[in-house]
């Protein structure tokens, strides 16, 4: 017994180390990874930004692929987004680069965690000005509509999780575009960005996207209590303007998309005070439904 205590407790205090040397190493690699990113957030030159984002995507790759980076929490990289899922089986990280155009470079990583605790990495690809019908489009990683992502909504969907991601996008010097995208993953463990589960008037789109003036602020966000994503009513300052979303902005009324039987369902002016109190209801289909707002095209 005593020599088998004994062996126990060497076992173990082996495990501890290697479990302290990987932390080490990891904490090692994310002080180079700091470093890279300030130089790549001071750097004034478009062509040098690009180049020092390339040595980071590749480093931070790396990191993300060593044995514990899952939970590790990468806490002192501030200029990039990091998610966990609430079912902490997949973690997403996304940042920017700014263009001296106005635009917007977005690059990222998909972390998922698979049933044996191993790990699958995806890169996320940015390839916006490929899609022509944002609203019906299916995404993949290497195909994928930039952001940057804040938030993450986990449903039941016919017994299979799926997951809503809500995200922002800067856009270009004159609107700003945020992004209700749901995620899902196939048998194989594979990402798909965008899903027919957001049903709005008389259409059902795989994700909803708004654009308005750079100048405003809007809310977008995930009422637990009611199961409704609520988001600011956007409209044109002026008559004239409407379908040109660079002058939308807030009107101080909400509506939203409730969770109802599988499907995320459009509901208008929500009563924000009254969230936990009363849970808006899909509004009946009429015979000829208006359209949304946020489902026109913008103008050319």
């Amino acid at each position: 017994m005593i020599r088998f205590t004994v062996v126990t407790i060497f076992s173990t205090f082996l495990a501890l180390a290697q479990v302290n040397a990987q932390e080490n190493k990891l904490v090692h690699i994310e002080d180079s990874l700091e470093q890279t990113l300030l130089q790549l957030v001071n750097e004034q030159s478009p062509i040098s930004k690009i180049e020092i984002n390339s040595e980071f995507l590749t480093s931070f790759k790396h990191a993300l692929l060593l044995e514990g980076a899952f939970d590790h929490p990468f806490d002192r990289l501030k200029n990039i987004g990091k998610l966990k899922s609430p079912d902490n089986t997949f973690r997403i990280y996304t940042w920017n680069i700014p263009q001296a155009n106005g635009t917007h470079l977005y690059f990222g990583f998909l972390q998922v965690k698979n049933s044996t605790n191993s790990i699958t990495l995806f890169e996320l690809t940015d390839k916006s000005n490929a899609f022509t019908d944002p609203l019906n489009e299916i995404a993949t990683p290497s195909k994928w509509m930039g952001a940057l992502y804040y938030e993450i909504v986990e449903q039941q969907l016919k017994g299979k999780k799926h997951y809503i991601l809500l995200g922002f996008d800067f856009n270009n010097l004159f609107s700003s575009k945020k992004r209700i995208e749901p995620l899902t993953f196939d048998e194989n463990g594979n990402p798909t960005f965008g899903a027919r589960v957001l049903v709005a008037g008389n259409q059902t789109v795989s994700r909803v996207v708004f654009e308005y003036s750079a100048r405003a602020t809007m809310a977008l966000r995930y009422d637990k209590a009611s199961e409704t994503i609520v988001f600011d009513h956007l409209s044109p300052s002026e008559p004239k303007y409407t379908g040109n979303f660079q002058f939308y902005g807030p009107d101080f009324s909400y509506d939203g998309f409730r969770f109802d039987k599988g499907l995320w369902h459009y509901v208008r002016d929500i009563d924000i005070r009254n969230q936990q109190r009363d849970k808006a209801a899909p509004v009946q289909k009429p015979a000829d439904p208006p359209q949304p707002d946020f489902l026109y095209k913008p103008k050319k």
